[in-house]
């Protein structure tokens, strides 16, 4: 693994065998954290994402980051090919959460409602009376319905499983 600067001074990992060819082009960051290049063709510029250049991604596939870390451009460890829907599966908590934990909501009944998207679909999966137990139910239902792109409240209980 070896690193690239990027123009803001951040370092993005890329694989060795990758290194030299990427390292010739300017990287910078963008807004949402990628790390972009310019590049001319013909006479339009295009802007080139690390990650999409890096698996030679096709239109309409998405790359996905397995640690959800951006910056993190090594493909055989970290990038994957993902569907729109299983992208948003290994997003972390939305701005808008207020109990820490993904798929799980509060009740106007002091209880806890865990609920799941799966296929553009929500699933609902019950109330509890804690969040941690919604939680867990979340997990559960993440690991079932999504696999290895499930974001998990709780990792370090699938690992030991």
């Amino acid at each position: 693994m070896k690193t690239i600067r990027l123009t803001n001074g951040k370092l993005t990992k890329v694989e060795d065998v990758d290194y030299d060819f990427l390292n010739q082009f300017t990287w910078r960051e963008t807004a949402q954290g990628y790390a972009e290049t310019e590049r001319k063709f013909g006479k339009r510029r295009r802007r080139l994402l690390l990650h999409r250049l890096i698996m030679l991604c096709p239109n309409g596939v998405l790359v996905d980051h397995r640690d959800r870390d951006k910056l993190n451009n090594c493909k055989t460890s970290n990038l994957r090919f993902a569907s729109h829907a299983r992208n948003l599966a290994n997003a972390g908590l939305s701005k808008q959460n207020t109990t820490g934990f993904k798929g799980v909501s509060p009740t106007t009944t002091h209880t806890f409602q865990a609920n799941i998207a799966v296929d553009k679909r929500q699933i609902y999966l019950g109330r509890y009376r804690t969040k941690e137990e919604a939680a867990r139910a979340y997990d559960a239902a993440a690991r079932k319905y999504l696999g290895e792109f499930a974001w998990l409240n709780f990792p370090e209980t699938a690992q030991k499983k």
